[in-house]
Formats: C-alpha cells, sequence, structure tokens
C-alpha cells in the first residue's frame, strides 16, 4: 500500500449509504457485491454503545472533511479504492467482533480524522498496557507525570504548544534532571500530548509522560524535585505556574479518576497516556472531538476554527513517543508508524463480504 492517499488516480469514489442487509447500497458505495464469506465461527458482538461510538466517529469524519477542506488529506479517507487494490472487504476482528475495511485508503492522521485517530489510539493503548503490565511483572513501577503551565484565552496553540516542548525538552536534557532520574530510579518513559479548549482559558496544553521506575519510590519526594527543575525551566521559555497546577505525579493512577468507557470498562492508565484527546471534554472544556460535534450541532460558533487551529498546530509534530529501549524492556516490537496502524489488516480476520472495482 502506498504511504499517502492518491485520491483522483485509478480510484473509484465511494458514494452512498450501507443497507442493513449488505447488498446494492453497499454496491454503489464501493463496488459490485462479489460475494459474502463463508459463515464464520461464532465472534465476540461489539456493545451497543461501542456501535454508537463507531457511527459518530464516521459521521465526525464527514464534519472534520467539511471544516478542512477539499484540499486536506482527510478528504479521501475511507471513502476511494486503495490504488492498486483490486477489491474492498469487510473483515470481522476476531477479538472484539467489530467490523473494518481493507483496501480503501486511510490518511493515518491521529489527529485530524476520528476514524483513524481512534485505530491509533486503540493500538497505542494496547502496547501501554502490556508494556505496564510487563514491567510491573518483573518488580518495577510506574507513575503518571502531567505537566502544563498557565495559560488564557486568547492565546494561540502553536506557540504554547512550542513552549511546552522546548521547556520539556530543556528538563530532560539537563544534568539535574538526568541526575534526578538516577536517585529515584526513573529508567524509561511514555509521553504524550493532550490538547483542551475552554473559553474562560483558552487553549490547555500538557504533557502525560509515564515513568518506568526500576522499584518503590518516594513519589512525594520526587514530585517536590522535579517541580523545582520544571518551574526553572518554564521561566526559561516565559511561562509559568503555581504550585500544584503545572506539575503532578500520580503513582495508582485509578484512584485519581475513576472514568468509564464507551467500551464498558474503567479508563486506566494506558487510556489516558494513549486516548487522551479521543475523551470527551468536562467543565466547559473541548476536546478535538468535542470541537467536531460541537460544528456539527452548531452550538460554538468558533469551532471549525478552533479545530482547523488544532490540526495546523499538530501537523508534522511527533506527539506519542516511548524512550529508546523500552520496548526492548518489556518485550515488544517496536512500533508501528501512524500509516501503519490505520492501515494494518490481520489476514486471519474472517471476511464478512467482497466488492469489485465495478459501477
Amino acid at each position: 500500500m502506498s504511504e499517502t492517499p492518491d485520491v483522483g488516480r485509478g480510484t473509484e469514489a465511494a458514494t452512498g449509504r450501507v443497507s442493513a442487509a449488505g447488498g446494492t447500497a453497499l454496491g454503489a458505495l464501493l463496488g459490485t457485491n462479489t460475494g459474502f464469506g463463508a459463515n464464520p465461527a461464532p465472534l465476540p458482538f461489539p456493545t451497543v454503545s461501542a456501535r454508537l461510538a463507531r457511527a459518530e466517529r464516521y459521521e465526525l469524519q464527514g464534519v472534520a472533511r467539511e471544516v478542512l477542506g477539499a484540499g486536506h488529506r482527510i478528504r479521501g479517507c475511507l471513502r476511494y479504492r486503495h490504488f492498486g487494490a483490486a477489491t474492498v472487504q469487510i473483515r470481522n476482528r476476531r477479538d472484539t467482533g467489530q467490523a473494518y475495511y481493507s483496501g480503501l485508503q486511510v490518511c493515518g492522521l491521529a489527529a485530524a480524522c476520528p476514524c483513524c485517530g481512534a485505530r491509533i489510539a486503540e493500538e497505542r493503548a494496547r502496547r501501554v498496557e502490556l508494556a505496564i503490565a510487563s514491567w510491573r511483572a518483573t518488580g518495577g513501577e510506574v507513575a503518571l507525570i502531567t505537566l502544563t503551565f498557565s495559560h488564557h484565552a486568547g492565546q494561540a496553540l502553536a506557540p504554547n504548544l512550542d513552549a511546552l516542548l522546548a521547556a520539556y525538552r530543556a528538563l530532560v536534557r539537563g544534568g539535574s534532571y538526568r541526575r534526578l532520574k538516577a536517585r529515584y530510579g526513573l529508567a524509561h518513559f511514555i509521553k504524550g500530548v493532550e490538547l483542551t479548549w475552554s473559553a474562560a482559558n483558552g487553549w490547555h496544553p500538557h504533557l502525560h509522560v509515564l515513568g518506568f521506575f526500576v522499584g518503590a519510590f518516594d513519589v512525594a519526594a520526587f514530585e517536590r524535585e522535579l517541580w523545582a527543575l520544571w518551574l526553572a525551566q518554564l521561566g526559561r521559555v516565559g511561562r509559568s505556574c503555581a504550585r500544584g497546577y503545572g506539575l503532578k505525579v500520580q503513582q495508582g493512577f485509578t484512584n485519581a479518576h475513576k472514568y468509564v468507557t464507551k467500551i464498558g470498562r474503567q479508563w486506566g492508565l494506558a487510556d489516558e497516556l494513549a486516548r487522551a484527546n479521543q475523551k470527551r471534554g468536562r467543565g466547559g472544556s473541548y476536546s478535538p472531538p468535542d470541537l467536531l460535534r460541537a460544528c456539527r450541532d452548531g452550538d460554538l460558533v468558533v469551532a471549525p476554527v478552533l479545530f482547523a487551529e488544532y490540526v495546523e498546530a499538530l501537523h508534522g509534530r511527533h506527539m506519542f513517543q516511548w524512550s529508546a529501549g523500552l520496548a526492548a524492556a518489556v518485550g515488544l516490537a517496536d512500533e508501528r508508524s501512524d500509516q501503519e496502524v490505520a492501515e494494518g489488516v490481520d489476514q486471519a480476520d474472517p471476511v464478512l463480504v467482497e466488492l469489485d472495482g465495478a459501477d
């Protein structure tokens, strides 16, 4: 498969809707229905809430397409056959029972696309969960470190995000931080970025850093020492923050946050790190999907401008990072690119429907 959608060259446009029976409307969408696969073994069936959430992602993808315009890469995502693909298939995931397309172009944009973003976040969360379990099985500890600074309405997102990332880079490159790591046994990390917006305070960028410690450590003392280093770096990039707001270290995350996801399980440490930009905002805050919902519902006039600003600010940035050597330390393969995750197909998943390219 190509790394980027090749919309408009040798592709079949996808229009119309899938019928409940998977008949002619499906053929109109992607081509002619050329047959159903053999009846597969019984599979798990997604919950009603999971199916509704998936339907909403497709709806919000359409909203994002309108907001970002015809020239944006998202315009062809899941709407055209992949260049060179003979057929499009609908497969069923063996573990969850969720249906998905293969053979369609995907944009692979974690920030801009609700469909690709959800799939990428799912893969990230799965790997983080495995890493946590493996690390703890050997006696290690993990803690979630959240870093941010004071901000206010009217500030543009990109400069604040630049300042946050610059302060973090300076922090982790400093000798004082390296000595702090050695004292407390901080061996590895996974870093992610969460962004929300509110009318009262504007854009709120913050970092979630999952620290992998070699054993038990004094959380309060670690937080106190790290806070002093963080405050110094914020001053160097022209930012500041009140004690207790700009940095927080949480060990035993579920004691601090007990969310329930749409798939019916507790929101855990891996979710907060990997799915942060997929969740709903609270207390008047809007997550990126919330901004798309506001565009759809018309209840926030500036929502289209804000979502476009968010996508532009994240363009070309690597917003999710594992420290060197962590994957090997927990027995995992190296992380795949976002595009590879979005395009991923498990050939062992049964084919429910196969469509050719005929009109």
